[in-house]
C-alpha cells in the first residue's frame, strides 16, 4: 500500500505474508489451521480437537454446564444466558491452543502438541484438550476468565507507554480491524475442527466495549468495503512489489498469491508458515525457501536500480 500510495518515494515493496484483502468475518483462517494441524500434526490429531469442540457445545447446549466448567478450570461456570460469555469460552480454547500451537513461531510445535492431544491416557478429546491446556497455562492464570472486562481489559487501556500499546500497539491494531480490516477469526465455517460458536458477534461485542457503541456492524462492514475499495484488495494495480505467503500460513487466504505486473511478482512457498521467507538465509532452508529469498533479493536489487540483474529470469516484463 505504501508503494501503490507514494510511488515517488518508494522504489518498491516487498509482502511478506501480508493481509490485503479485508473481511468481516474472517473464517478461512480457522480452516486452514485446521489443515495445518492435519499436516503437521495427523488426521487423529485433528478428530480429537473436532471431539473436544463438538462435545464441548453439545454439553453446554445441553445446561450441563458445570462439568464443562470444572473440566476447563474457568473461574465462574459459563452462563448459558450470556451468548457473550459461551463464545468467549469457544474462542478462549481455540485462542490458546493455536498459541501453544505456532509458539515462537514454530509449527512443528503442532506435532509435539498432537502427541500430547493423542496420548492413549485420554478417553476422550474433551478430557484431552482441558487437560492439555489446563497444564499448559497453569503458571500464567489460576483460571479462565471469561468476562466481558477480562477479554477487553488491554484494549480499554489508553496508556500510550503500557507495554500492550508501547511494544505490540494493541489497542491501536485492534482499531483498524475494528474500523477499517475487519480479520474477525470465527468458527462459521463447518471446515474446521474448533466447532461453531465463535460468530462475528463476539468481536463486535470486543469492539464496543474497547471504543464505543458508535462501532456497529454497519461501520465495520463500511470500513471494510472502503479499505478494499481504495487499496484494491487483491487487484492493487500496483507496479514494483513481490507478494510473497507461506503454503501453511492461514494469511496466505486474504493475501496475494498470483500477480503479475510491471517489475511485480508473487509466489507461495511450500511448506512454509507466516513471514519464514523475511528471517535470514540459513543451512536450514529448503531449496524453495532458498529460491524465495534469492527472489526477493533479486527484485529489491532491481527497484533500487542496479544496471545489471543477475536474476532477471524472475522479474516479468
Amino acid at each position: 500500500w505504501a508503494r501503490q500510495r507514494f510511488p515517488n518515494i518508494i522504489d518498491g515493496a516487498w509482502a511478506s505474508s501480508s493481509p490485503v484483502r479485508a473481511t468481516a468475518n474472517f473464517e478461512e483462517f480457522a480452516v486452514e489451521v485446521g489443515n495445518i494441524i492435519r499436516v503437521k500434526g495427523s488426521d487423529q490429531c485433528y478428530n480429537r480437537i473436532f471431539q473436544a469442540f463438538h462435545t464441548a457445545e453439545n454439553l453446554i447446549d445441553a445446561g450441563v454446564t458445570d462439568m464443562v466448567s470444572e473440566m476447563f478450570n474457568t473461574c465462574e461456570p459459563v452462563d448459558t444466558e450470556n451468548e457473550f460469555e459461551v463464545q468467549a469460552f469457544f474462542f478462549a480454547m481455540m485462542l490458546s491452543l493455536e498459541a501453544a500451537m505456532v509458539e515462537d513461531f514454530d509449527i512443528d510445535n503442532i506435532g509435539r502438541v498432537c502427541d500430547r492431544l493423542t496420548d492413549d491416557q485420554f478417553s476422550t478429546g474433551m478430557e484431552a484438550l482441558s487437560e492439555f491446556l489446563i497444564d499448559r497455562y497453569s503458571e500464567a492464570r489460576e483460571c479462565f476468565d471469561l468476562s466481558l472486562e477480562n477479554f477487553v481489559r488491554y484494549l480499554t487501556d489508553e496508556d500510550v507507554d503500557s507495554t500492550a500499546n508501547l511494544e505490540y500497539g494493541l489497542r491501536q491494531s485492534v482499531y483498524h480491524d475494528c474500523t477499517e480490516f475487519g480479520y474477525f477469526e470465527t468458527t462459521s465455517s463447518p471446515d474446521q475442527p474448533f466447532g461453531s460458536k465463535v460468530s462475528y458477534d463476539l468481536f463486535l461485542a470486543e469492539c464496543q466495549a474497547a471504543f464505543g457503541e458508535w462501532i456497529t456492524q454497519e461501520v465495520v462492514y463500511e470500513g471494510v468495503r472502503l479499505t478494499n475499495f481504495h487499496f484494491g484488495a487483491n487487484d492493487p494495480r500496483v507496479t514494483n512489489v513481490l507478494y510473497t505467503n507461506g503454503q501453511l500460513d492461514p494469511f496466505r487466504t486474504v493475501s496475494i498469491t498470483e500477480y503479475t505486473n510491471l517489475l511485480a511478482n508473487a509466489r507461495v512457498t511450500p511448506a512454509a508458515f507466516y513471514t519464514e521467507d523475511i528471517r535470514a538465509i540459513s543451512g536450514m532452508d529448503s531449496e524453495e525457501m532458498l529460491e524465495t529469498k534469492h527472489m526477493a533479493e533479486q527484485y529489491i536489487t532491481t527497484w533500487l536500480g542496479s544496471p545489471i540483474s543477475p536474476f532477471s529470469q524472475y522479474i516479468r516484463k
